[in-house]
């Protein structure tokens, strides 16, 4: 049982156990006498750097649980407590911004990562059927808000409706609503909605019972979301509305409540996804999220974990932090803005079936790519469905309006890889690879998010074959027959040149 319980978790990490990065968000952590904290979050739930507003790096203090200034062990493999507060004096010699090598920082991830999915294993085990995606037409999500006595409301209740479900919404500068996203990113193919209810749910309990460092991290929010489903059976709701796909399991389970992770470093209500086990009107609930309301709404959380719930899309970020994924290119990685979120990569627009990409061959002239259709190219491998090459045009405009770069994208996909892997090996690379212009490989080497030179486009990047910088290769090690050229000016709609084949485009060979 241990050795299949072991073998569970390793499935665990790609099903359920999903996070949302954060890159300098800020938060309001909070002293053990109740006093506020302001500080700038990296990482997720599984592994976070804490700066203050001076950009010192914080830890609790193991002995006192106060908030103090950081300093590295000996051997810099862990932060350790000055003992100094913050806001005081930092110690003389203290550097800003302390990190942790690569190494370090991706052991402390997946040692919290795996106690994470140990809690998640019974669910798996007992399931009778697998879950399946909710992908398109029109889906219904749960969203629950919940306040507390020692932490009562803060953004109205009314406020809920409007930015999940409103079409045009702008509120707390948000480009639209939950609902706008989806139904722009699919190409109007999935309308997503959620029922919110007009008022809060005040928990049983304090929010500083859910927050106890003591308990084990996601206990208590269970415990939360539990009760609040529990709540509103007692009131008659019909949860039967929320399996769109006829499963047998709830679609989504949003979660949001007032206030902030006072405690941070992944403890109490620290916002995470992962499952839950409970049932009413002959459905299961499966995926929840819970994420707190602070003081206002913002759609790039959300979209990004009900990327998870609803697409059942994976992280295409790094969770050891050694490198970047696919950097500001994708929802699923660093989205960009939280109130303007990109849109997902043309590999998840793919698998969700929004989009059914046309395989190059032989050999094709003025080929016309568009940012508004969103059409997408393949380059299969043959006799290796797992491997592709996928193409697409990506702009500056609408979804996409803080992407780093504007030109055309191409990915390098292996259904059998992870991006938790940024070693470029034949057994170690990415799931979803951003074949970067330049060659210089940022993404991978943790040197950026993305930057102006990762897109192809006139006129510095307009080839692309096994004998450019970067080369067309597969993963085996074996040149990729694929010759593009003649790629045009990043516009809206793009044209480029392909041929199959060895030789230079547009000479027979």
């Amino acid at each position: 049982m241990r050795l299949f319980l072991a073998g569970l978790l390793i499935v665990l990490v790609s099903a359920t156990a999903l996070a949302a990065p954060h890159h300098g968000d800020p938060f309001v952590l909070e002293q053990p006498d109740g006093s506020p904290v302001e500080v700038r979050v990296w990482g997720d739930e599984f592994y976070q750097r804490v700066e203050d507003l001076d950009g010192y790096t914080l830890v609790r203090d193991l002995r006192t649980g106060i908030i103090c200034y950081a300093e590295l062990t000996a051997d810099g493999q862990r932060f350790v407590s000055t003992g100094v507060v913050v806001g005081h004096a930092p110690p003389v010699g203290v550097r800003r911004s302390l990190k942790l090598p690569a190494t370090a920082r991706a052991a402390a991830a997946w040692k919290v990562r795996n106690e994470f999915l140990a809690e998640e294993a019974q669910f798996h085990l007992n399931k009778s059927r697998d879950p399946e995606p909710s992908n398109q037409g029109e889906v219904l999500g749960l969203t629950l808000i919940i306040d507390f006595s020692d932490q009562p409301w803060s953004v109205p209740a009314a406020s809920f409706d409007d930015y999940l479900n409103l079409e045009g919404y702008s509120g707390y500068g948000n480009n639209g609503s939950v609902r706008d996203y989806f139904f722009d990113v699919s190409g109007g193919v999935l309308t997503y909605t959620n029922w919110v209810p007009s008022a809060y749910l005040r928990a049983p309990y304090p929010k500083s019972y859910y927050e106890d460092p003591s308990v084990q991290y996601g206990q208590r929010a269970r415990q939360l979301v539990i009760w609040a489903l529990n709540e509103l059976n007692s009131q008659g709701h019909d949860f039967s509305q929320y399996d769109a796909n006829g499963d047998g399991y709830m679609d989504a389970i949003n979660v949001f409540y007032a206030g902030t992770p006072s405690g941070g470093w992944s403890v109490g209500l620290w916002p995470h996804s992962s499952v839950v086990t409970w049932g009413a009107d002959g459905v299961l609930a499966y995926k929840y999220q819970i994420t707190n309301i602070g003081s206002s709404l913002r759609l790039g959380t959300f979209c990004h974990e009900n990327g998870h719930m609803i697409m059942f899309w994976p992280d295409l970020y790094d969770y050891g932090y050694e490198s970047n994924g696919v950097g500001r290119f994708c929802l699923m990685c660093n989205s960009g803005p939280g109130t303007d979120p990109v849109r997902p990569c043309a590999y998840l627009r793919a698998e969700a079936g929004w989009e059914i990409p046309v395989d190059l061959t032989g050999l094709q002239t003025d080929l016309m790519i568009s940012h508004v259709d969103m059409n997408i190219f393949k380059i299969p491998y043959p006799g290796v469905p797992n491997e592709f090459y996928l193409v697409e045009n990506r702009q500056r405009s609408g979804r996409d309006a803080s992407l780093p770069d504007a030109g055309m994208a191409i990915w390098h996909i292996d259904t059998d890889g992870s991006n938790n892997n940024e070693q470029q090996t034949p057994g170690l690379h990415y799931l979803v690879t951003l074949v970067q212009a330049d060659g210089r490989w940022d993404l991978e080497n943790d040197v950026n998010q993305g930057d102006a030179t990762d897109l192809w486009k006139e006129p510095t990047y307009v080839e692309f074959n096994p004998t450019t910088m970067p080369p067309a290769t597969w993963w085996d090690g074996h040149d990729a027959p694929i010759y593009i050229d003649q790629t045009s000016r990043a516009e809206v709609e793009m044209t480029f040149n392909y041929r199959e084949g060895v030789g230079t485009m547009g000479v027979t060979v």
